[in-house]
Parts: C-alpha cells; structure tokens; sequence
C-alpha cells in the first residue's frame, strides 16, 4: 500500500506567490523493519522536489529543505504540498515513516547597503559614522537603525547577548571576542528569527563585538 499526507494552504499575501520556502522533519520508527520507504514531495501535483525527498534507509530523523520556484499561485487561491509514499523495498513489514516541523516561509527580499544608506541618509560609507553616535554605518545597517537618532549596541541580558538583524542583510557578519581588546578569536553565534545571539563562556573578563562587512 502507499501513504499520502498533503498539506492544503491559501495564498494570503495578497499577490501573485512565485516561490516559497519549506522545510520538515523527516522521522523514521521501528528501525528493524525490513522495508525502507521514502518520502516523494510535491507541490500542486507537480513533479517531485528532489531536495525534499526523504529515505528512512539510515535510520535517522533528518531535516529537509529547499525553496520551491517557478510557481504562479494567484492571491487568495489554494495551493498543495503533498507527502508519498509505499512500503519501500526489501521483505517483510516496512518500517513507519513519519513527518514533523513542518516550516512554510516566504524568501525574503535582499535589502542592500546601499539603499539603506539612501533610505536614512547616510553618508560616508560603510565604515562611516553619518550620525555621530559612535557606531558605523555598516553596523547600524546590520542592526535595523533607521533615521540619524542614537543606535544602542546591546548588553548581556539574560546570560547572553542578542542583536537585531536586517532581514535583508546583504553581507557577512562574525562575532568575535577577546580577553584583551588586542587579540580577537571567531566565535559561534546562533540566528533566532530576526537576531543574532551569543552566550559568553568560560571565566574572567571577556570583550564581544560584532563584526560586520557589507556587500555594496
């Protein structure tokens, strides 16, 4: 036998949806089972998305993702993902597929340097500081900073430092910290929606900034 879950949406952004992005959990059960099946997505009764095509043959729960283009969904219209699958090969029961998190987004769209500068006024360059307040201008784009008003950078809070981020960031950014405000190590941070967090480790006196280099 096979298995089919589909997913029913709307349209709701009020436009013509061209793509989108999706990701989900691929999970697997009773590992011992003989058969292996796979998960065959597609959108619309399309052709299948290989990016999201999902094997229990490892025996691991594993995140698929992708984004979907060349669609032509009109405002307010229903649209479908749909989940396949038979037994998968081999002898005896099959082991039991499953789907978790599933994650439906819109991809967002790329907002430069360049027109934030001219958006706020800011002249000077990346590396400038149009407003005076002791923070760059590449640093106040990263952070979301609007107009010439005084831009804030953030404390620790809760054990952990978090900064807004642009949405549409166009570059790169590295936090970074340092015993001494000499010499800076690379470090990890983790994305949370729409910022960017780090918790400091370890014991002593430490320094963290946040390096940004935009794109123009």
């Amino acid at each position: 036998g096979s298995l089919t879950v589909t997913l029913h949406l709307i349209n709701g952004t009020g436009t013509t949806l061209t793509s989108f992005n999706v990701s989900y959990l691929g999970r697997v059960n009773a590992t011992t089972e003989g058969r292996s099946p796979i998960w065959t997505v597609t959108v619309n009764g399309g052709a299948p998305e290989a990016a999201l095509s999902y094997d229990t043959t490892g025996n691991l729960d594993v995140t698929k993702s992708t984004t979907v283009t060349g669609l032509s969904i009109a405002a307010n219209a229903e649209f479908t993902i749909s989940w396949k699958s038979d037994r998968g090969l081999g002898t005896g029961s099959s082991k039991q597929i499953g789907i978790g998190a599933v994650s439906i987004t819109l991809p967002i769209t790329p907002y430069s340097y360049g027109t934030w500068a001219t958006d706020n006024g800011a002249a000077g360059g990346p590396n400038g500081d149009h407003d005076n307040d002791g923070v760059r201008n590449s640093l106040e784009y990263f952070l979301r900073a609007t107009g010439s008003t005084f831009t804030a950078t953030p404390g620790i809070a809760g054990g952990k430092i978090t900064w807004p981020k642009e949405p549409g960031f166009v570059g790169t950014y590295t936090v970074q910290t340092s015993p001494d405000l000499i010499n800076w190590m690379d470090v990890s941070s983790t994305v949370v929606g729409n910022t960017i967090e780090y918790t400091p480790t370890g014991a002593g006196k430490v320094f963290v900034r946040l390096q940004v280099v935009v794109t123009p």
